[in-house]
């Protein structure tokens, strides 16, 4: 995701935050853009009561910034990864997107395609419905070209792109049986 996104904006350094960067997958993101030679890390913090000083990886201190859209717009990020619990991603991407940077999701706030399926699955009403229409869900085998050009993407994570990659041939192919519908059984390594 992070090298299709720089591929458009090629040989010029690109500032990009990660909200949630405390956490497992902001963690990881940061490592991954940490060595990626067109990536500025910025770290946007969303909690109030966040301890102060705390680099992740135990590394030279990042910049870190208020994840709010004033802070992004004056740092004039170009991409902003939300590596939080859906809620937060949900009251966060909004204002985000009004600042005029990518948005990508890495929780399942926007990954189904409307809001009642939504509330069906998370047990609660989306904060957002209207952004359902806009995010685009990043699996590029099956969306690249609508990736290249969303303002917000839908990370799928792990076990979905495990289990499309897999079924979609079979479907392609009629080969499943849709009456008893189908059961992917993950494990995660983690």
């Amino acid at each position: 995701m992070v090298d299709l996104f720089i591929a458009v904006n090629k040989y010029s350094e690109r500032a990009v935050g990660i909200v949630g960067f405390r956490g497992y997958s902001g963690v990881e993101l940061l490592r991954l853009l940490r060595r990626h030679p067109y990536t500025r890390p910025v770290l946007l913090e969303h909690r109030a009561d966040a301890p102060a000083g705390i680099s992740p990886l135990r590394s030279d201190p990042h910049r870190t910034l208020p994840a709010t859209a004033d802070a992004i717009g004056n740092a004039k990020l170009d991409l902003v990864f939300l590596a939080t619990p859906p809620a937060v991603s949900i009251d966060l991407a909004p204002s985000i997107l009004e600042t005029g940077a990518k948005v990508v999701d890495l929780s399942g706030a926007f990954r189904l395609r409307d809001p009642e399926t939504y509330t069906r699955w998370y047990g609660e009403e989306h904060g957002a419905p209207a952004l359902f229409r806009d995010a685009v869900y990043g699996l590029p085998e099956f969306y690249r070209d609508r990736i290249r050009a969303a303002q917000l993407i839908a990370n799928p994570g792990c076990y979905p792109t495990a289990a499309n990659l897999v079924l979609r041939p079979l479907i392609q192919a009629n080969v499943l049986d849709h009456a008893h519908g189908v059961i992917c059984d993950a494990k995660s390594g983690v």
